[in-house]
């Protein structure tokens, strides 16, 4: 199956909108014993007491062949103290949904670093392990990658990581843990459409035969071809002298427009915690609408009904990411009335979809009929006036 322009964009590094940041120091840098330097220290203690007591030199032996690679790795450690800064991208992804994300490394000490592990313990997948960093000389800077995974949607404006080195013996390993002002966006998980909604979508918008110049059509001017358009609509001249696909737009052909009505809404009465189990499905139904809807080169009309009613019409990438920022941080309300001016603002399009995101479904008359209800257990339904 072929990338949305929505997963394009996303996975496109160069579509992030602002500069990574620059750490210039960590937050906590702490040396710490590892397993194997407590076993180790176990042991001494335990030969230092029989030395001690017995005054056996079999014993202070061992006592000096176990202190000496403690008190070497120690020393390494204090000589080679990590100074890192760090890069962090802005990040947008799908919850439960694995990315690979790449962190910039530069070592700002004057001392090289070896055997680094990174991870960020919040994203971590467990079963893929921690980004590995063998050599860091002085002075430079890599590029170190590691498999993460938000688990649910949201928007932390933080990232934080954790740096670990054990080198040289593993007795003894410094730890740093900082926290970067970064923004990641977890957008819901997305879930199918029922068949029947899938194949009203595409009929609803599928576009004329933009080929050719009809007798109610004439030549209007040229814009970016968006992806899944038709491409017998493409300027192939001008395409070729800017570099990128550019398309005829036509006076006369209707744009292909859908609207997508999210309501938050709980039923009356209904405690908070109602709808939460469901909410999730539905907020991955309306992100998989949204990406359908643009992928077809068609306008979404959005709602969004909460404590107040959001709409927009989105007709590309960049616009859609402010409909799933609401989507990855919405949460049920408590039922209220739409207010008159809300209803007008509720229009048409060539296909309505109404998902009752809260479990509330809103029977008005000055609503329109025939408006495609998706609930769960039921795909679809029709909404009486």
């Amino acid at each position: 199956m072929s990338p949305s322009p929505v997963d394009q964009e996303r996975n496109d590094p160069a579509s992030t909108p602002t500069a990574p940041v620059r750490t210039e120091r960590p937050i906590r840098r702490s040396l710490e014993l590892t397993p194997r330097g407590r076993i180790a220290l176990i042991l001494l203690h335990l030969t230092a007491g029989a030395a001690l007591l017995t005054g056996d030199d079999n014993a202070r032996l061992a006592a000096a062949m176990i202190a000496s690679p403690l008190l070497i790795d120690l020393l390494v450690k204090l000589v080679r103290v990590p100074r890192l800064h760090f890069e962090v991208p802005e990040r947008r992804t799908h919850a439960r949904a694995s990315f690979l994300e790449s962190v910039q490394i530069a070592n700002a000490g004057h001392a090289t670093l070896r055997d680094l592990t990174l991870r960020e313990p919040k994203l971590t997948v467990h079963t893929a392990g921690p980004g590995h960093v063998p050599h860091l000389p002085a002075g430079r800077g890599l590029a170190c990658r590691m498999v993460l995974r938000s688990k649910s949607r949201g928007i932390a404006m933080q990232r934080s990581l954790r740096v670990e080195t054990g080198w040289p013996l593993g007795f003894l390993r410094w730890t740093i843990q900082l926290t970067i002002p970064r923004r990641i966006v977890t957008e819901p998980a997305r879930a199918e459409l029922p068949a029947d909604l899938a194949r009203a979508l595409a009929e609803a918008t599928t576009r004329p035969d933009a080929g050719r110049l009809g007798e109610e059509q004439e030549f209007h001017s040229l814009r970016e071809y968006r992806y899944g358009e038709d491409a017998r609509s493409v300027h192939a001249r001008r395409s070729a002298s800017l570099g990128t696909l550019v398309r005829r737009v036509l006076r006369g052909l209707p744009e292909p427009d859908v609207s997508l009505v999210l309501d938050l809404r709980r039923p009356p009465g209904m405690p908070n915690n109602y709808g939460a189990r469901d909410l999730d499905l539905h907020l991955g139904r309306a992100a998989r609408l949204l990406d359908v809807t643009l992928a077809r080169g068609a306008t979404l009309h959005c709602a969004i009904i909460d404590d107040t009613l959001w709409t927009a019409s989105l007709d590309t990438p960049r616009t859609a990411r402010a409909a799933l920022d609401r989507l990855a941080v919405a949460r049920t309300v408590e039922h209220r009335p739409l207010t008159d001016a809300e209803i007008e603002r509720l229009s048409s399009a060539s296909l309505t979809v109404w998902i009752p995101g809260g479990g509330h479904v809103e029977h008005h008359p000055d609503l329109q009929t025939g408006i495609r209800l998706i609930q769960q257990g039921e795909p679809t339904g029709e909404v009486a006036s």
